[in-house]
């Protein structure tokens, strides 16, 4: 029963550990979209840490940012027309814009996709 505590113990203290590491790194890439300074200094990375701007709620701010810096788009953003007929051609590269229209029609169409509805039920009948 002993070894158990400790293996609890020792489980949980990791995991506060890992809480106070990612909340600090939230922090530093939070400071980063503000900080021009900084965002400049580590602008071969930004692309990189994208995608935990988006999980820490500031991927409009961290693209503001690094647009202001002429940061590329990254290697793994393609843009796409949006409608047959556009005028977007393919070998264009993608710019920051591009991607911070992206982003923001992704987040609209879940938004519009989790407001929820109404449902029905079926009846059954005797056979």
């Amino acid at each position: 029963m002993k070894r158990k505590a400790l293996i609890v113990t020792a489980f949980v203290l990791l995991l506060a550990r890992l809480a106070v590491d990612w909340k600090a790194f939230g922090k530093y890439l939070r400071k980063m979209s503000k900080d021009g300074q900084l965002a400049a200094e580590r602008l071969d990375v930004w692309d990189s840490y994208f995608p935990y701007a988006v999980i820490f709620g500031i991927a409009n701010p961290w693209i503001a940012q690094f647009s202001r810096l002429d940061a590329p788009a990254p290697v793994w953003f393609y843009a796409y027309p949006h409608t047959s007929g556009s005028s977007l051609d393919v070998h264009t590269p993608a710019t920051l814009a591009s991607l911070q229209d992206a982003f923001n029609g992704m987040v609209s169409t879940l938004q519009g996709s989790s407001s929820g509805g109404g449902g029905s039920g079926g009846g059954g009948g005797a056979v």
